[in-house]
């Protein structure tokens, strides 16, 4: 320090003042007196000395508070010291049980109580706080804990008890002059199990008390969930008490409020709905919500007391169907007017969906009835405007009061009178309300008459005749009256039928008289106008018949409605979908029917192409549609059949390329076939029609049958190509489906041709063919086809367009007993390629065919081109003859044979050729034949030939001419007829040959080394000139025509018999001048002249000529 280093001693500080140091002393003094006071009190407490004492004491303050009817026992008991309230005591497993018997109605883990230390000290306990937790408060025994069932009249003694309940449990503890605070944790209070929720979790509860008046405040669990609650009660200013003017402990007022409180009526907000879920009686629905509040004031006077209970629902709505809700808006505002013995229901607006109105009624004892639960009520409904969301009508403003009473033990509401009025008419009924019993049910009578329908559609009840009212609403329009109504209600209030899907039924019967109404049919069907006649609808059931009325359609046209039945069906189950059923009876043109079954849900257009406006006629029309109401994507389609009766009906347009008229007969609809049984005329033809037409790919098995008889003009108007085939008149039977008609012919009147091969069955020769007709962009088809004779046939396939045939495949042909080959016909150009393969065949047409053919050089404007090819294995000729191995190749051009070349086998072995080349002046035949024998009796030339070589060479000498040479070598002729003929005939006073030369000469058989000749062909002819046939035995000599066009023969000649030595005479120098007669001729023969029909010639024989020898002879020769 300074001074220190000046050299100086250190400074101290001066003394306490004497006074300072005795007032320090004395607040020491005083805190350690405390110290030890409160020491002392910790100890004496904790070590037990007074804790008898002051448990007692506070044991008996708690049994003070307890009513007297109620029995109070603790467990162990601990004090401790509170700083903030005395002391502390914890009563471990207290017990209320009821006196009268003993049934306990509290049991608490532990309870706390806070007490006064001066009035511990003055020796009268007082509590200043009260702690319970863990505790359960059983009130299922308890007049509290169940439903109140008493007079109105005893509402005041209700309310009395209330009071005194409330004095005598916490009335005197919250009455203290210091306060009080009471504190709940963790209690739960059992109810009955018939109230709504049998439990009610009080989380957490507080207190305080003070001024005379109690708040309170907590948060409770009803039902699952969270309620916070608050409230007040007021009691008697302790200065009031001092003065005795109020009793200690006399609660005069209370106040209670809860939020998101549940409401007891789970079941209000589904008992609408349609969803399986929430008709199941099983299930906990969800309930109501809202804010409650009551309101008691015990005044001390009976007049002056008030009771009023009020209650505002919160978010609710009826539920119809998955997300579809209608919201409801309203308040409950009862209070008691116990002057007049009557609950009151305070005037309130409420709003379901968009009907409003306001709510109001009144509630009393019944008079004169000994059973204290029966309630008169009367509830008023004003200022009302209906307006339901699914009418589509404008709302209906409405007034309504209800009268009645209220059986409570039985549960019974029985409305003694309901009257409605509203501007569209009024209503009026009675009936009632059980709801008690496994099956509560609604049953009223309500009656209407001369009523709108927009009236009776906004003021009909949702849950009545739900089918019929569902169709009323969506369906009919708001013009038009209700002449009279009925509704007998029988609704049960719980539709399912618990542990099962099934539901109650209803025994609702509606009866609705209508006139002049209009109402929706089905689909795109235009509405029903002007109709009358009557609803009714009893057991799930609505059948709406309309006696008459009309259908305006798009176009304009009109049809008549009469005998009209609609059938409504809701079925066994929660889908809430209606089974419908309507059925018309209409008449009208066709062109309106026609547009009527064009329009969904029928739409006949989607099965067959028409235009309603191109049908003629009148057509009486029964229509039925079976379809759902309510129905979804998923929903299976209307169900539909319209049947109709034809009277003179067509079309003016082509149905399936034909001109329909005349039609009389019934045609039926549904979505699978149309079935038409019909007569008319088609392309002008009369027509018998059965037909079933298959739709949408049904399955149905189609059918057409369709009779006709037509001649060869009236078959190219349906068929058209097929005169290549067949002529003359032919019964016709079309039959078979939709795509190919089995088309049955009789053929027995007609002409049958296969020109190709030159086959063909004439007229009256028995033959049936039948074919599958296919029409196709123009084409047709004659699908297997099947000719069948008795000794003909053929199977395969004809395809016709407009130019005529296009190609004809048979697989099997048989146009005589042994046939068996197939037969390709094609066009090919303006011609037709024909191919014919198999193992055998009859070619016995085919060459009188190319016969014909062959005498024709040239062809015929217009013909069409055939080209032939065929490969059989055997070719069956005439005379038992055939052919093997036969390859042909065929050509016609212009309707003349062109090219022809033939080749095959005899039955012998020998080879055949024959070829035909070019035609007119260009033309070449040759012919080679082996077994010329054979071949010609296989051609049916000639008969009696055995043996020889054939070769045969003509060509063209003219366009119409074809000339040459005929070479037949080492031949016999065995038993020709007309040769034994030639050599026995004689004239009148003549010999025969046989004669002239004395001996007999052998025809049957006859050897020929060779035989020659020219041959010149012409349309119609063939001529023969220097023909000679030499053999050993005879020899002729032949000249002249061998047919004519007019099939008539006419031939000269010279036969010579022993040829071989006879010719010797004229092959002599200078003597066979004089006696033969040519190289060929010998010295005797006799000349001959063949003449008449070619296939039965007459021979005539000259008798002179036989002696005339030599040149001579030729004098009397045949000219």
């Amino acid at each position: 320090m300074p001074s220190y280093r000046g050299g100086k001693g250190p400074v101290h500080a001066p003394l306490i003042p004497p006074r300072h140091l005795v007032l320090r002393r004395c607040i020491i003094g005083i805190c350690l007196f405390l110290v030890f006071a409160l020491a002392t009190l910790f100890f004496v407490v904790r070590s037990g000395v007074v804790m008898p004492v002051v448990g007692n004491a506070a044991a008996d303050a708690l049994r003070r508070v307890v009513p007297p009817t109620m029995n109070a026992e603790v467990g162990d008991t601990n004090v401790a010291i509170v700083w903030s309230s005395g002391l502390g005591i914890t009563f471990k497993d207290v017990k209320l049980t009821r006196k009268s018997d003993q049934q306990q109605m509290l049991s608490a883990d532990e309870l706390i109580v806070g007490i006064r230390t001066r009035s511990l000290i003055s020796g009268n306990p007082e509590f200043s706080s009260v702690r319970l937790r863990g505790a359960t408060l059983d009130m299922r025994k308890s007049e509290l804990g169940e439903t109140p069932r008493v007079k109105i009249s005893d509402a005041h003694d209700r309310f009395e008890a209330v009071f005194a309940t409330l004095d005598n449990s916490v009335g005197g503890l919250v009455s203290q002059e210091g306060g009080m605070r009471l504190n709940a944790e963790d209690v739960k209070v059992l109810l009955r199990d018939n109230v709504y929720s049998n439990a009610i979790e009080v989380v957490t509860l507080a207190m305080r008390a003070e001024k005379g008046q109690a708040n309170f405040d907590g948060q409770f669990v009803i039902d699952g969930y969270d309620v916070p609650v608050t409230g007040k009660l007021v009691l008697p200013k302790f200065a009031n008490i001092i003065n005795g003017d109020a009793k200690a402990g006399d609660v005069q007022e209370l106040s209670v409020e809860a939020t998101n409180m549940p409401l007891p009526w789970r079941r209000f907000q589904t008992m609408f709905s349609k969803l399986d879920e929430d008709r199941d009686p099983e299930k906990r629905h969800e309930p109501m919500r809202g804010r409650a509040s009551l309101h008691f004031v015990n005044a001390n006077q009976d007049a002056s007391d008030m009771a009023t209970i009020e209650a505002y629902p919160e978010d609710i709505a009826f539920k119809l169907d998955q997300d579809d809700f209608v919201p409801i808006d309203g308040a409950l505002r009862l209070s008691a007017d116990f002057a007049t013995e009557a609950i009151t229901l305070h005037t309130t607006p409420w709003r379901v969906g968009r009907t409003t109105l306001d709510l109001s009624g009144r509630f009393r004892d019944q008079p004169d009835v000994t059973d204290k639960n029966v309630y008169q009520f009367e509830v008023l409904a004003n200022n009302g405007v209906a307006y339901a969301s699914d009418a589509n009508e404008e709302p209906v403003k409405f007034a309504a009061r209800a009268q009645g009473s209220f059986l409570l033990s039985e549960e019974i509401i029985s409305f003694t009178r309901l009257d409605i009025n509203s501007d569209s008419g009024t209503m009026n009924g009675e009936g009632e309300l059980a709801l008690k019993g496994e099956y509560p049910t609604a049953i009223f009578t309500v009656f209407a008459n001369d009523m709108s329908v927009a009236g009776v559609k906004q003021l009909w009840p949702a849950p009545v005749a739900r089918g019929a009212r569902r169709w009323a609403l969506e369906n009919l329009a708001g013009g038009g009256r209700v002449v009279k109504a009925r509704f007998d209600i029988v609704e049960p209030l719980k539709r399912r039928i618990a542990g099962t899907l099934r539901e109650h039924s209803d025994e609702t019967t509606v009866e609705l008289d209508v006139e002049d109404i209009e109402f929706s049919v089905v689909g795109n069907i235009p509405p029903v106008q002007n109709a009358s006649g009557h609803l009714s609808s009893a057991n799930g059931v609505t059948i709406v018949n309309i006696d008459q009325g009309s259908l305006l359609l798009p176009s304009g046209l009109k049809t008549n409605v009469k005998d009209a039945t609609l059938t409504l069906i809701l079925p066994d189950g929660t889908d809430g979908k209606i089974d419908a059923n309507l059925k018309m009876n209409m008449t009208g043109e066709s062109r309106a029917i026609g547009e009527l079954v064009a329009l969904k849900p029928i739409e006949a257009t989607r099965f067959y192409q028409f235009e309603p406006v191109d049908l003629l006629g009148d057509v009486d029309a029964n229509v039925t549609v079976d379809f759902v109401l309510g129905d979804g994507p998923n929903s299976a389609p209307p169900d539909w059949a319209v049947d109709l009766k034809v009277a003179n009906a067509g079309s003016e347009a082509k149905i399936e390329g034909r001109n329909l008229r005349g039609l009389n007969g019934r045609i039926q609809l549904d979505p699978e076939k149309g079935n038409f049984d019909l007569k008319g005329d088609i392309d002008g033809l009369p027509a018998d029609i059965a037909m079933v037409l298959p739709f949408n790919n049904s399955g149905v098995t189609p059918k057409r049958d369709i009779s006709l008889v037509l001649k060869d003009a009236d078959r190219k108007k349906i068929a058209p190509g097929l005169d290549t085939l067949l002529t003359g008149t032919t019964p016709v039977k079309f039959g078979g489906g939709s795509d190919a008609s089995r088309v049955s012919i009789d053929l027995s009147s007609s002409k049958l041709s296969l020109p190709w091969i030159g086959w063909a069955k004439g007229a009256g020769i028995k033959a049936n063919a039948g074919f599958d007709f296919i029409e196709n962009n123009g084409a047709t088809t004659l699908k297997n086809f099947e000719l069948k004779g008795d000794s003909f046939g053929a199977e395969g396939d004809i395809n016709v367009d407009k130019n005529g045939l296009q190609r004809a495949r048979f697989g099997f042909v048989r146009l005589n007993k042994a046939d068996n080959i197939a037969l390709d016909v094609k066009r090919n150009g303006k011609g037709y390629s024909v191919s014919m393969n198999g193992k055998s065949f009859d070619a016995r047409g085919i060459m009188r065919h190319v016969r014909a053919e062959a005498r024709r050089t040239e062809g015929t404007d217009g013909s069409i081109a055939v080209d032939v090819t065929a490969d059989i294995g055997r070719v069956t000729g005439f005379h038992g003859e055939h052919l093997t191995n036969v390859k042909l190749k065929m050509q016609l051009r212009g309707g003349a044979l062109t090219q022809l070349s033939i080749q095959g086998t005899t039955k012998s072995g020998f080879p055949v050729f024959l070829t035909i080349e070019g035609t007119g002046s260009n033309r070449q035949v040759k012919l080679e034949a082996l077994g010329a024998g054979e071949f010609l009796r296989f051609a049916d030339i000639y008969t009696n030939v055995r043996g020889g070589t054939l070769n045969l060479a003509l060509s063209g000498a003219g366009p119409q001419i074809l000339s040459g040479k005929a070479d037949l070598y080492d031949f016999r002729v065995f038993n020709e007829p007309k040769l034994a003929q030639l050599v026995s005939s004689k004239s009148s006073g003549s010999q025969s040959l046989e004669q002239a030369v004395n001996r007999r000469i052998d025809t049957r058989e006859i050897k020929f080394e060779r035989a020659s000749g020219n041959l010149a062909f012409s349309p119609g002819s063939l001529d023969i000139s220097d023909a000679v046939a030499r053999g050993p035995l005879a020899g002729f000599v032949i000249d002249g025509k061998v047919f004519d066009s007019k099939n008539q023969t006419r031939l000269t000649g010279t036969f010579l018999p022993a040829y071989g030595l006879n010719r010797l005479f004229g092959e002599i120098p200078i003597l066979g001048l004089f006696l033969g007669n040519g190289r060929d001729r010998g010295l005797i023969g006799v000349t001959f002249k063949l003449s008449g029909s070619f296939d039965s010639p007459q021979v005539t024989v000259n008798p002179l000529s036989v002696i005339a020898p030599g040149i001579f002879r030729s004098i009397f020769e045949f000219r």
